[in-house]
């Protein structure tokens, strides 16, 4: 390596120390921080954001990318160099186009906003967000028009998101897919086989239920020496290779919610501990892209940890801990349940086949708020109007409407495509994990979940941001994304499960 690249990594590793304490603030401030200490930290965030900005686009950084951009140097680098300099000189050129002011501002506002949210939404109370949400669509309209788009503003910010993908690809992709799920919604639901919804929707111990899921998570491999496990209004998971941190949400009516939150957060938690450890602090130490991450949070919740075999191990082990409620439930019976598909209200309840007419209504809205179709003052009206046309509910209040996701009170404009990029995702990489281990789900029934995490940790994990997303998936399956792998994935399994 040169002492230009030395250097250069040098820098980059600071600001990613830094934005790493920044997570960790968003954590604290999710989970153990006083109610009253939104003022000191939501200044706390902006002065660390302000920081990372300048540091990014420094003379130093931008003297460093162009002497690494030169034929001389760039043939030089290795390919783990060479993806390294490409995505700071990405991150470089749409920070450079960014005031520091107008990151400092960002960075407050969504501090505040998410506090505001979180008594928004115990309230019900949409117009006591709205001032934010207001807020938040002119920042991060004003960072768009900063950093320039060819065709809408949207697209700048699905970018900080999924590299290089543009809101007429998803619009495009998404058309189809809802075309071919809505049919196959219909059919389940007027099947005649229906699940018994007394399984789950009995009174379950939250103290159990938090040693069930701790352990659960570690037998999936996640490491608690190098990790935790909190609970916060909404899970997530933050961290770094040797920090990394998710939460959950329990609710004593209602096991299989923080149940399945938490195999989900595992999922994410699990790409975070694998990524190369020796690429601390730089891109290539972490994750590829959010669709990447979400279709590791998918696949460990849905395809694995819905299937049959890996209840069959681990239906047991938590009959032991609710005797009472599952004593006398079969397998078969709770296997269904964690299965049952019918339209819902909230998405982090929605079951596998209606989810993703969950994100195409976010990425509806989403989009019309940012090429001024949609006034922010109607988003609940137009919210409630959608739910009623894609999944024939009515919402009855804002806590269970527009309010119920935290990304918007983050600003967070461009990630909801990532859930079902990353289901796709997920049905496709598994498609190829059972063509190379043909006994894959009779390992799970052993109760190896190794052998499928340690696929991922080489052919995903460990590639850090060497590959855009998908190049990364072409590598792997051979092919770019593809929906009707996902499509067949739904018909075989609840074709199976619903008769149709």
């Amino acid at each position: 390596m040169t002492k230009t690249y030395n250097d250069f990594i040098g820098l980059v590793k600071d600001i990613n120390n830094l934005r790493a304490a920044e997570e960790h603030l968003q954590w604290d401030q999710e989970t153990f921080m006083p109610s009253r200490g939104i003022e000191d930290r939501s200044l706390q965030l902006a002065t660390l954001s302000t920081v990372i900005h300048k540091m990014l686009t420094s003379s130093a950084m931008d003297g460093y990318l162009k002497e690494l951009s030169s034929p001389k140097l760039d043939e030089s680098l290795t390919p783990e160099e060479k993806a390294n300099v490409r995505e700071i000189s990405w991150e470089h050129h749409r920070a450079s186009a960014v005031s520091s002011e107008l990151v400092n501002e960002l960075a407050k506002t969504r501090s505040v906003s998410s506090k505001n949210w979180i008594e928004a939404r115990k309230k019900s109370d949409f117009s006591q967000f709205y001032p934010h949400l207001v807020k938040l669509v002119d920042l991060r309209m004003q960072e768009a028009e900063a950093i320039g788009y060819e065709d809408q503003p949207y697209d700048v910010l699905l970018d900080e998101f999924e590299p290089g993908l543009r809101t007429a690809q998803v619009t495009t992709l998404f058309s189809r897919l809802r075309n071919k799920l809505v049919p196959i919604v219909a059919d389940i639901i007027n099947s005649d086989a229906r699940p018994d919804p007394t399984v789950l929707g009995q009174e379950f111990p939250v103290d159990a239920q938090r040693t069930f899921n701790h352990t659960l998570a570690t037998e999936l491999g996640f490491d608690m020496e190098r990790g935790r496990i909190d609970e916060s209004a909404h899970p997530f998971t933050t961290g770094t290779v040797h920090d990394t941190r998710f939460t959950t949400i329990y609710k004593p009516d209602n096991m299989s919610f923080a149940l399945f939150a938490t195999i989900h957060e595992t999922g994410h938690a699990l790409y975070c501990q694998g990524v190369p450890e020796e690429h601390y602090g730089t891109p290539m130490g972490h994750a590829a892209s959010m669709a990447i991450h979400e279709s590791q949070s998918r696949m460990w919740e849905n395809m694995v940890g819905r299937s049959e075999e890996f209840w069959k191990y681990f239906y047991p082990k938590l009959k032991e801990s609710f005797p009472k409620q599952l004593g006398k439930v079969s397998l078969e019976d709770y296997h269904f349940a964690v299965n049952n598909v019918h339209p819902s209200l909230i998405r982090v309840q929605a079951d596998e086949v209606t989810y993703n007419l969950h994100i195409l209504l976010r990425f509806e809205m989403e989009t019309a708020l940012f090429n001024g179709s949609l006034d922010p003052k109607d988003a609940s009206d137009v919210w409630n109007e959608k739910m009623q046309d894609y999944l024939q509910i009515q919402v009855p209040d804002a806590a269970r409407g527009v309010l119920q996701d935290i990304h918007l009170s983050l600003g967070y404009f461009g990630y909801f495509p990532t859930y079902t990029l990353g289901n796709l995702t997920a049905a496709q990489l598994f498609r190829q994990v059972e063509s190379e281990i043909p006994d894959i789900w009779t390992r799970f029934t052993d109760g190896d979940m190794g052998t499928l995490l340690n696929w991922l940790r080489r052919n995903i994990h460990q590639k850090g941001k060497l590959h855009r997303a998908n190049d990364l998936l072409k590598n792997v399956t051979g092919q770019s994304l593809d929906e009707d792998i996902f499509i067949k994935y739904l018909k075989q399994k609840f074709g199976a499960l619903y008769g149709i």
